[in-house]
């Protein structure tokens, strides 16, 4: 059988309308690799233009596109000056198209946009050699069932050249890795754009989200990073959910380089409670900023809201506000699934998700049913770390140490030991021991307070990171609540010093559970019922000196 020659080949028709091609010109002009572009190119060469005689408006945007991408692949433009420049220059039609479409203008699209639509231009693309080869394909496998033939070589040959000819160009069409990179030969022809695609992630507003605290950020490296899977390990009822409202809180308002609405949609991270109530959240979150006089009981709406605009600077325009979406299920009703439910949803709901707040991960079911505690919970790891990675976000949990560890560590109080960390070994996170192996970051917290003062601190002690360290950061601190109702972490990338403590191992006694009970009050209760501070049993850095046996790890 004659292969096809060019001019043979049939051009594909397809659907699109006008919002659909301003979206690829604004793709066509994202930092994405150049490989993309190339399947954009394709995409264009391989439709036939009389099909779309009835709307000149299609016509224009499509021409645009082959202009582009041939400016980009074929000769290295980037800039959009240049590149208008080049369109204006080498075409007849080129003034008339500039003028009728968007204005070329360079990465309005985020990365996960950028993604979708690259997903979008394969599937299209390998539809189309497909279409082209469907009939080439049939005939020849006709004529293979009909027989006559005289050499199986040159039958099996041909069919074989067909299918691989098929095969090649739909491989070559999804050869572009926009999100995972799973493969990279560092001599291989798309290694160049491989390397682009890493440094352009790198560089994304999103990429990396700072707290409020100048320590925290030092022991993260530099902040919360895309595609990772964090955990903050903690006894019982020792300000776990309170530590991850703290971080939700700090990134929404110490990200200056993320603007809030790009491409219609708003940033957001998604706050996912199986502990907490919304409405327990909500007035935490309320009491992080209120003074002791406001009780949220005794307020009115208004006066609620305002608390929160003005001092917890929760308020939305064009240009400010990163918001929190707050989602309450019970326990074990929902599992890692219903994550990417929820991510898409808020997606067309017209949310960008930066992050993901899990509080807390024995909570929620793995996709792989009935299973023992500990590989349930480790594949829930994995799971969000799949989350983490699918969507480029960084997912932030949180899992207590089992009871046998609590046990340990109020023992050693009433016996009035110091350094209670010693202590506490393997045995006490067994169940978690598949957690600290599956995430990428862990850190222990505990509530400590200061006896010269009685001031409260919360003490953070990382015990594992991958990747990049920062050499000049300490493992563990101590850093102080902003006033006496022990709810909001004070901030200090705001100020002109350090309000960590990095050790206070002479003037620190641990918390023991009736004072933690305080602690965790929500500001109204506590001014209700005013309980007496109770003296603790003195004690050295529950965290300070913990090992777990070789937990303590760097990858």
């Amino acid at each position: 059988m004659p292969k096809l020659r060019q001019s043979d080949e049939p051009k594909a028709i397809m659907t699109f309308e006008v919002s659909t091609l301003n979206t690829l010109l604004r793709y066509a002009m994202c930092s994405v690799s150049k490989s993309s572009i190339v399947n954009l190119g394709k995409l264009v060469d391989e439709l036939d233009m009389r099909a779309y005689s009835y709307s000149p408006d299609i016509v224009a945007r499509l021409k645009l596109l082959k202009y582009v991408a041939e400016a980009k692949t074929k000769f290295g433009m980037n800039d959009p000056e240049v590149i208008t420049t080049y369109i204006r220059n080498s075409y007849p039609d080129g003034p008339d198209l500039l003028n009728e479409c968007e204005q070329l203008i360079p990465d309005t699209l985020n990365f996960s946009e950028c993604t979708a639509i690259s997903n979008v231009v394969s599937e299209r693309l390998q539809y189309i050699y497909i279409y082209k080869y469907k009939d080439s394909i049939i005939d020849c496998l006709n004529r293979f069932s009909r027989g006559g033939w005289t050499s199986y070589y040159d039958t099996v040959n041909e069919v074989r050249e067909t299918l691989q000819r098929l095969l090649m160009q739909v491989t070559t069409a999804d050869g572009t890795q926009v999100g995972v990179i799973r493969r990279m030969n560092m001599c291989a022809d798309n290694y160049n754009d491989l390397v682009d695609l890493i440094v352009t992630k790198a560089k994304m507003p999103t990429a990396v989200l700072q707290t409020g605290i100048r320590q925290l950020n030092a022991i993260l490296s530099p902040g919360f990073q895309a595609n990772r899977l964090y955990l903050i390990l903690g006894l019982t009822g020792r300000f776990k959910s309170g530590t991850l409202l703290n971080i939700a809180d700090q990134i929404c308002k110490y990200n200056p380089q993320i603007r809030p609405i790009e491409d219609g949609r708003r940033k957001c991270v998604l706050f996912i409670s199986n502990e907490n109530t919304i409405e327990e959240t909500y007035e935490r979150l309320f009491d992080m900023y209120a003074t002791n006089e406001e009780v949220l009981q005794r307020l009115s709406g208004d006066d609620v809201r305002k608390v929160l605009r003005e001092r917890g600077r929760y308020f939305f325009d064009d240009q400010n506000g990163i918001t929190i979406d707050f989602r309450y299920y019970r326990n074990m009703e929902m599992s890692t699934a219903d994550i990417y439910t929820i991510i898409n949803e808020m997606a067309d709901e017209g949310y960008q998700v930066i992050a993901v707040i899990l509080d807390y991960i024995a909570r929620v079911q793995s996709v792989i049913a009935q299973q023992e505690e500990r590989f349930r919970l480790a594949n829930v790891a994995k799971e969000l770390k799949a989350i983490a990675t699918y969507y480029s976000i960084p997912v932030i949990t949180a899992q207590q140490v089992n009871r046998e560890g609590n046990g340990i560590i109020d023992a050693a109080m009433r016996d009035e030991k110091a350094d209670l960390a010693k202590f506490l070994g393997t045995t006490a996170v067994s169940e978690s021991y598949g957690l600290i192996f599956e995430a990428d970051w862990v850190a222990l917290v505990n509530l400590e307070k200061r006896k010269s003062d009685q001031k409260w601190f919360l003490t953070f002690n990382r015990l594992k990171i991958r990747g990049r360290q920062d050499p000049d950061a300490v493992t563990y601190f101590n850093h102080p609540f902003a006033d006496e109702k022990r709810i909001r972490l004070e901030t200090d990338v705001d100020k002109d010093r350090i309000l960590s403590v990095v050790s206070l191992a002479s003037d620190l006694e641990s918390i023991n559970q009736k004072d933690t009970e305080s602690a965790l009050m929500t500001g109204a209760e506590m001014r209700m019922s005013r309980p007496s501070v109770t003296t603790a049993t003195p004690g050295k850095d529950i965290l300070s000196s913990l090992q777990m046996n070789g937990i303590r790890i760097a990858s």
